[in-house]
């Protein structure tokens, strides 16, 4: 009897656990993602489109690699045409696991971000120019110049990125 209610015991305990660590877990961060794709519009001819103006965005990163620390990483995440991975970039999947027994179940959200500070500085540039192209009205964005700068200080060790990104909004006739 004593070794019954011992086992009832430790699992009423482990059950109890279980679900207070669930009710305890905090939301991931949250990331934004865009894709302004252009592809279907490059055979346009000029006459077919209207010009609704310049539209240009900035993002810098910084990492100190020395405390492996990044910061100036706004989780906005942008795509202008078929850059790779940009249909992966930005989603969040849900990873359901379960334990003892599968009565514990947890539910994971996984977010698949650009790897490196170039990739976060110009996926978050190009999230900024898509923004402004849509504040316009645009159906996409033509004649797009990326300028890309990298540093290293080596004295503190940190490396910067910044990335410049300019283009044409415009609107499909």
């Amino acid at each position: 009897m004593k070794k019954s209610l011992f086992y009832a015991g430790m699992f009423s305990m482990i059950l109890t656990f279980g679900f207070l660590a669930a009710g305890c877990a905090t939301a991931g961060p949250s990331v934004a993602a865009n894709t302004a794709n252009i592809s279907g519009y490059v055979a346009l001819d000029s006459s077919q489109y209207t010009i609704l103006g310049n539209v240009s965005a900035s993002s810098r990163i910084t990492v100190d690699k020395a405390k492996g620390l990044t910061t100036g990483d706004t989780m906005n995440y942008g795509y202008i045409g078929d850059e790779d991975n940009a249909l992966s970039i930005g989603e969040a999947s849900s990873v359901t696991s379960s334990s003892f027994y599968g009565l514990v179940k947890s539910k994971t959200t996984v977010v698949t971000t650009p790897q490196g500070p170039a990739h976060k500085a110009r996926a978050n540039a190009a999230y900024e120019l898509i923004q402004q192209a849509k504040a316009k009205g645009a159906d996409a964005i033509i004649h797009i110049t990326t300028d890309v700068k990298r540093s290293l200080d080596a004295k503190t060790n940190i490396e910067t990125v910044t990335v410049d990104i300019t283009g044409i909004a415009i609107k499909v006739n």
